[in-house]
């Protein structure tokens, strides 16, 4: 199995998902602040047409 670059963001949405569902949790406040951050983080960068790695 190989791991693609939308791993990550399937394991964010997966954990996003579980800590809405488990809302009065305590751990689900933090666990969903940081799933969305790191979703919005990787979609910003999977819209960039270029990135720097590439360009060097």
């Amino acid at each position: 199995m190989t791991v693609s670059r939308f791993t990550a963001l399937g394991i964010c949405l997966v954990g996003a998902l579980s800590a809405a569902l488990n809302w009065p949790s305590a751990w689900a406040g933090p666990v969903l602040t940081i799933s969305i951050t790191l979703m919005i983080v990787g979609a910003i960068d999977l819209s960039q047409p270029r990135h720097s790695i590439r360009r060097n």
